[in-house]
C-alpha cells in the first residue's frame, strides 16, 4: 500500500462524504479518523466546489466536488466503514471498497507535487 493509494483513498471518502451532505465538520472529523486508521497525516481544505488534501511530501490532491445534493444513506454507510478505524488500523483496500460500493460515479483527484524549483522559476520570470 503506497502513500499516494492511501491519500486517493482519503480524499475519496472525503469528497463522497461532502458530496452526499455530511457536514464540513464532520467530514473534517471523518478525515482525522482516516489518517489514524490509514497511517497518514493529512489535511483537508474543504471549499464550496472542491476539497484539497495536503498530504505528505508536498502531495496535493483536490477533488471537484458539488455539495448540492442530499444522501444520508450514503454518508451514514460510509461513516461505518470510517469508524473501524477507531479499532485500529485500516486496509486500505476496505476504504476503496467502501468508496466504490457508496459512489453512483467514481470520484475523480488530480495529484499536484510541489516542489521548489518550479516556483522559484515562475517568480523569476
Amino acid at each position: 500500500m503506497t502513500s499516494d493509494e492511501r491519500h486517493g483513498s482519503l480524499l475519496a471518502a472525503a469528497a463522497l462524504l461532502f458530496a452526499n451532505g455530511q457536514s464540513t465538520s464532520m467530514t473534517q472529523t471523518a478525515v482525522t479518523r482516516l489518517n489514524q486508521g490509514l497511517g497518514i497525516d493529512a489535511v483537508l481544505i474543504p471549499s464550496w466546489s472542491m476539497l484539497t488534501l495536503k498530504g505528505t511530501h508536498d502531495t496535493v490532491l483536490t477533488a471537484a466536488v458539488s455539495p448540492t445534493g442530499i444522501n444520508m444513506r450514503r454518508v451514514a454507510s460510509m461513516m461505518t466503514v470510517i469508524d473501524r478505524a477507531r479499532d485500529g488500523q485500516l486496509d486500505v483496500q476496505t476504504v476503496k471498497r467502501g468508496v466504490a460500493q457508496r459512489s453512483p460515479k467514481s470520484v475523480q483527484a488530480q495529484r499536484f507535487s510541489l516542489s521548489p524549483a518550479p516556483q522559484a522559476q515562475a517568480r523569476s520570470r
